[in-house]
């Protein structure tokens, strides 16, 4: 897996993830090193997120996500504060703290009702809106 991989289907970003989860931005943002000793040229952002909703995976009521947003990811969208998103989730075993990574840069959806909408602007060829009983069905699969 690699965070800068394109997927050309939601069932190749499910394969991908470790974990998969609804969850909230609870608005717990701390800004780091892209890497663990300080030493990296792009700066994240770790935002803490409540998880409603364990999808795939195993998962504590809250996680942390790395982002890098802009530099090397510049279409990695940061998680808005009480926005609810489905990600899709990896290690960030570059940086062993026991935080997550989007997968691919593109495995967030902003859930809007029973939709799913992609929150990046590296859609590749996956698609834009997911319905969410096509995603209830896949994780069933």
């Amino acid at each position: 897996m690699s965070i800068v991989r394109g997927y050309a289907s939601l069932t190749e970003l499910f394969a991908d993830s470790a974990l998969v989860v609804q969850a909230v931005p609870t608005g717990a943002v701390q800004h780091v090193p892209a890497d663990q000793d300080g030493r990296g040229p792009v700066p994240a952002s770790v935002t803490t997120v409540r998880v409603e909703q364990v999808l795939a995976g195993t998962a504590a009521a809250e996680i942390a996500v790395r982002q890098v947003v802009g530099g090397v990811c510049p279409r990695e969208v940061p998680l808005r504060v009480a926005a609810s998103y489905v990600l899709f989730l990896t290690f960030a075993d570059r940086v062993p703290t026991g935080e997550y990574v989007i997968v691919g840069t593109q495995g967030a959806y902003e859930v809007v009702g029973d939709v799913l909408q992609l929150a990046s602007a590296n859609a590749g060829d996956l698609p834009a809106t997911v319905l969410r009983a096509e995603l209830d069905a896949l994780v069933r699969s």
